[in-house]
């Protein structure tokens, strides 16, 4: 079954997630597995996770976003990891996704998140439904700072959480 972007209309409410610890993603495999990392190991960093699968154009547009902030932010503290889930969950083959990012020309961390672990652990996967494709910003601190529902990054999430980031980033890091 080819991915959808289901529930658009649907909302959740996020805002008990809101200033609490960043929980563990769970079993996850990397396309790098040197870069492979746990929520603990960020701590210090500014971390945007953002879900998506294949079949889903707004997804695949929103990737794009994620190459910039990447770019204009890693170096400063920025860790982007796109969170890939099968629609349905399943498992996939690691070396696929791993060639779909090179071929989409992805700079930052991808896990596949297989079982939906990573998306039930945010608690943003509620039975037969999950928020569309969320995207996650957690501080320095490892607190979730901000969740964002939809497929596509629209023009003025984007700005959102550009300036969110840019703010985080601006406070100091966890000695």
């Amino acid at each position: 079954m080819a991915a959808s972007c289901a529930y658009p209309e649907r909302r959740f409410d996020v805002s008990a997630r809101i200033d609490k610890p960043a929980p563990d993603w769970g079993r996850l495999e990397w396309t790098d597995r040197r870069r492979a990392s746990r929520p603990k190991d960020l701590l210090g960093s500014v971390v945007v996770l953002h879900w998506w699968t294949d079949g889903c154009p707004d997804c695949v547009e929103s990737l794009d976003f994620l190459n910039r902030l990447h770019a204009r932010h890693s170096g400063r503290g920025l860790e982007v990891i796109g969170m890939y889930f099968p629609v349905p969950e399943g498992r996939v083959d690691i070396d696929h996704i791993r060639e779909a990012a090179e071929l989409m020309g992805l700079r930052f961390q991808v896990a596949v998140d297989s079982d939906w672990d990573a998306l039930e652990a945010y608690g943003l996967e509620q039975g037969d439904r999950q928020l569309v494709m969320p995207t996650v910003l957690i501080g320095r601190d490892g607190r979730v700072k901000a969740i964002l529902a939809g497929s596509r990054i629209s023009e003025e999430d984007a700005r959102r959480l550009d300036a969110m980031i840019v703010h985080h980033l601006g406070q100091p890091a966890l000695d």
